[in-house]
């Protein structure tokens, strides 16, 4: 289960109000139904049992991580499809849960909605560009296909790490959680990457005292500084979580010049 969620709603309910939560997943399973009554209202039911729509209010904190996707790769594998029918069977269900999510959260009703759709999805070299425009230092980046490309853009930088462009992509197998982190390329790394590859990622190394990671509510801004950098394990990407020795997190006040800029 996702644990920001779980403490998010821990809050709520030690503040005495009553909450509920509804994963993607639910949607993705064989028991539930969407389907229209007699009074041409719709009406979801999940394991046989109808869902309410109307909220008081809803937070949509993200649909799902698609692991019924992994199921579907390991039953390709099992009746030994073909690579090009399983890209096209799982590219068929994406297509079918996005639609999914679109017509779930179009047909959920509430006072107030904290997050909707068209923001669940921040596309980031437009964040970078923004940040910019705003005044604020952004580090360079490259979205490139070509190793030579890259290779020029390593001789002017120096230090550059290669990132995903959205979320964090995540896939299970053999029981097994495998996640994608922002990764620094070493000598070692770049010899094993081909002349052309996917489109990926690229930005400049920045090497931090701390990070700060900051979100929007209401128009007011709330910081957190992360002691990421004196940890190996986290050094590149504070999501390589070290459970044993936790980096330290404390609040932090963004310079009323940066705040200014929202």
């Amino acid at each position: 289960m996702e644990t920001s969620s779980e403490i998010v709603m821990d809050w709520v309910h030690y503040l005495g109000y009553e909450c509920y939560r509804m994963n993607g997943e639910m949607f993705e399973q064989l028991d539930k139904s969407i389907s229209i009554n007699s009074n041409n209202e719709i009406e979801f039911f999940i394991d046989g049992v109808i869902q309410e729509r109307e909220y008081y209010s809803i937070w949509f904190r993200r649909w799902s991580d698609y692991q019924s996707m992994e199921n579907i790769s390991e039953l390709c594998e099992q009746n030994k499809v073909g690579q090009s029918l399983s890209r096209i069977l799982l590219g068929c269900f994406a297509q079918n849960s996005t639609s999914i999510e679109d017509f779930v959260l179009d047909n959920f009703k509430a006072k107030k909605f904290l997050t909707t759709k068209s923001q669940k999805n921040v596309n980031k070299i437009t964040v970078l560009i923004e940040a910019k425009k705003c005044g604020l230092n952004v580090p360079s980046f490259l979205l490139t296909t070509r190793k030579d490309e890259l290779l020029k853009y390593i001789k002017v930088e120096k230090k550059v790490v290669v990132k995903e462009l959205e979320g964090q992509f995540t896939f299970q197998k053999n029981n097994k959680r495998y996640l994608c982190y922002v990764d620094y390329l070493d000598s070692e790394k770049l010899k094993a990457i081909p002349e052309i590859f996917m489109l990926s990622f690229f930005q400049r190394y920045i090497e931090k005292i701390y990070e700060i990671r900051a979100f929007i509510l209401n128009g007011k801004i709330y910081s957190m500084a992360i002691f990421s950098q004196a940890d190996p394990m986290t050094k590149i990407d504070f999501r390589r979580y070290n459970n044993l020795k936790p980096n330290k997190k404390v609040p932090y006040k963004l310079p009323d010049s940066v705040e200014k800029k929202n």
